[in-house]
């Protein structure tokens, strides 16, 4: 699980596989699941290249989606609007599914 409909995110303890890292930086809380690698610049995978998107999601107001690599689901909330985006990698290594619960990284979920 990953996301409800009323917007509270969480994630399954008792799968490895679900669970979320959470970086809070520049009021974004931001959650991401897999390698996310912003090749651009040469970044690590994870926390810096995480930071990168949410750098140049902050200065053009848009995702980079042309710049970021890797296999992941990636969920950015902003904590003055709560708005929420969610996306994945484009490869379907990592998929989001739309349920009725809400959003899931797990098709048997919703």
């Amino acid at each position: 699980m990953i996301i409800t409909k009323q917007g509270d995110i969480i994630s399954d303890k008792n799968c490895i596989e679900a669970c979320l890292t959470e970086i809070c930086y520049k009021n974004l809380k931001c959650y991401f699941q897999g390698g996310v690698v912003f090749l651009q610049g040469g970044l690590k995978a994870g926390e810096e290249s995480v930071k990168a998107i949410i750098d140049d999601f902050i200065k053009f107001k848009n995702i980079p989606f042309s710049k970021i690599y890797g296999a992941f689901i990636m969920i950015i909330k902003d904590l003055n609007s709560e708005q929420i985006i969610l996306f994945s990698d484009n490869s379907n290594m990592r998929s989001l599914y739309i349920g009725n619960k809400g959003v899931s990284n797990s098709f048997f979920w919703n």
